[in-house]
């Protein structure tokens, strides 16, 4: 019997760095005869942090037949999106490697409201690190809903509208503490590379618009505004292990290997 051909797909950050080893050997599971099984091929495609999205639609369009013919296609949300909207396979029939860090962040904060984390890492932050100014970007910040507003929208591909966007770097803006200065950038390209005194909010959504994206990645004062992202940048920073029980990643490494 022909041994089973899985594809891995998706663009890099510091978080699947992280898990890579994890990932490589997980997508050598295949199932057969009711039961799970190991030693299938597997092709990688790994994009590095910062590739447009043009570019992972030009590299799907070239690879359809690979795409079609895996087995198992594993993939982040993003290159997961791009081949279902060019109709070469069904979002349907991809397993999203995102749902790791999904259920991950449900199991770590599971009992505390995500604001509240929010709260407490931004006193800490600014209190250990001395930032007296931070910039909140407007695009993009209302794809998905980290704070769990009540009632709230979910948008993506930038098309909340300006007030939408406004309103929900209004909630960012509640947990800040007093005394720091809060700023906003209306459009990714304006941004600057934080200096040290100041902190980044931005969504990865508007960061990966830029060709230079990967300096601000890279940067530990560019806090992501979703859980796993702010959670890891404010790490660098600080010890914040009082206030955050448990460690996504430590908790994602075990869903994946589990």
């Amino acid at each position: 019997m022909e041994t089973p051909a899985n594809l891995l797909v998706y663009r890099n950050n510091d978080i699947w760095t992280t898990l890579q080893a994890e990932l490589a050997e997980r997508v050598t599971l295949y199932y057969q005869d009711g039961k799970t099984r190991k030693g299938a091929t597997v092709t990688q495609q790994i994009f590095p942090a910062g590739t447009t999205e043009a570019e992972i639609e030009s590299w799907v369009k070239t690879n359809k037949k690979s795409i079609v013919t895996a087995v198992r296609v594993y993939c982040d949300g993003t290159s997961g999106r791009i081949i279902d909207a060019t109709e070469v396979r069904k979002l349907s029939e991809l397993f999203c490697i995102d749902k790791y860090l999904t259920e991950a962040i449900e199991r770590v904060f599971r009992d505390v409201p995500l604001s509240e984390i929010y709260r407490k890492i931004f006193a800490k932050v600014t209190r250990c690190v001395g930032i007296k100014e931070i910039q909140i970007v407007l695009d993009a910040i209302a794809d998905y809903n980290p704070l769990n507003i009540p009632l709230f929208k979910k948008h993506t591909n930038f098309e909340a509208p300006p007030r939408t966007k406004e309103i929900y770097a209004e909630e960012f803006c509640k947990l800040i503490p007093n005394g720091v200065k809060v700023s906003y950038v209306d459009n990714i390209y304006n941004l600057t590379l934080p200096n040290a005194e100041t902190l980044v909010i931005v969504h990865h959504h508007a960061l990966n618009k830029r060709k230079d994206s990967g300096d601000f990645h890279h940067s530990p004062r560019v806090l992501m505004t979703y859980p796993s992202g702010f959670v890891e940048k404010a790490a660098y920073l600080c010890d914040i292990s009082t206030i955050v029980k448990g460690d996504v990643l430590e908790t994602a490494r075990k869903l994946i290997t589990r």
